[in-house]
């Protein structure tokens, strides 16, 4: 009997450890996961509102370096009124015209998202999670996931975009990584700017086609994004492709060679320099300088047409733009 007991009490414990971590296998209620976000329509809609929290976000003008650098306008008077700015660290992108940005700890720091910057890479991966999941609830129907596709690419162009203005040349992030990838997946390369704009400049065309002109229900869709605004903004980054580096941004020369790759604009016309390493004049090919015309034209026709539907549903309201 007691060569009995002294086994149960050896063997308890193991017992123990053992139910436990069967019990401790089992994922607990009320968990968000991944799946979680894409199981009906209403989580995926939610999900596609936070891929806009940064466009939200970079409507503020402190996050703004053409507002908070142009030396035009200085608010508040007082730097170090705070308050106004909405706390400590709100004067960061200020306080660059007092000679304070630095390496170590940039200023409107867009990479990381530090010093009243966005991360806006967070916010593309969120665009490339949503893609990859959009077809997982069954009851979306298929003119709205069209329409949330296409916004979510008009997203992720957008914030690349922001990105290229800001540094430059960058790496593409066109998919989302595994959160189990290795060093060497996450390490991107870096693409040259002309491959970056046009990239942009691609994938806000496919995501033309699937975006409304206009807003037609403006209480509850207000500040979506409408195939007018995509226009406008293929318009503007149009505009940046097969310019020179001196016309587009002069401290980009220092990124003229990088192993054998140039990683500033190259132009196809015949002015170039003898290295090859980029053109100093304006030369882009004729195809360049066409869609740099047409682009913004088709823009403002656009516009220009759906501001005469509305005046004539204001003038008339019983007609069908109504």
């Amino acid at each position: 009997m007691k060569i009995f007991i002294k086994l149960l009490i050896a063997g308890l414990p193991i017992l123990l450890v053992s139910s436990c971590k069967k019990y401790l296998d089992v994922t607990p209620d009320n968990v968000a996961t991944l799946n979680s976000s894409f199981t009906n329509a209403n989580e995926t809609q939610a999900y596609l509102f936070g891929c806009y929290n940064n466009l939200q976000n970079l409507s503020d003008v402190r996050h703004n370096a053409g507002f908070t650098t142009s030396g035009e306008v200085i608010f508040p008077i007082n730097l170090n009124d705070r308050t106004t700015l909405g706390g400590g660290g709100g004067d960061a992108g200020f306080t660059i015209m007092q000679g304070l940005q630095n390496s170590g700890n940039p200023l409107l720091n867009f990479w990381d998202g530090y010093n009243m910057g966005l991360n806006l890479w967070q916010s593309i991966r969120m665009c490339n999670t949503f893609l990859d999941n959009v077809n997982t609830p069954l009851d979306l129907p298929a003119y709205q996931k069209t329409r949330w596709i296409a916004e979510a690419k008009f997203l992720k162009a957008y914030y690349h975009y922001w990105l290229i203005r800001m540094y430059g040349p960058i790496p593409i992030a066109d998919v989302a990584l595994p959160i189990n990838a290795t060093s060497d997946q996450v390490r991107l390369p870096q693409q040259t700017v002309d491959s970056c704009f046009n990239y942009v400049v691609h994938l806000l065309d496919t995501a033309i086609a699937g975006l409304p002109a206009v807003i037609q229900n403006t209480a509850a869709e207000e500040g979506r994004i409408t195939s007018t605004i995509a226009l406008a903004v293929k318009a503007e980054g149009t505009g940046y492709t097969g310019k020179s580096p001196v016309q587009w941004q002069s401290g980009l020369c220092r990124y003229e060679r990088k192993g054998r790759e140039t990683f500033l604009l190259r132009c196809s016309g015949p002015r170039k320099m003898a290295t090859g390493a980029g053109c100093l004049q304006g030369c882009p090919d004729r195809r360049q300088r066409r869609r740099r015309h047409f682009v913004p034209v088709e823009a403002q026709w656009q516009c220009d047409s759906y501001e005469r539907q509305h005046q004539e549903a204001a003038d008339n309201p019983g007609s069908c733009y109504r």
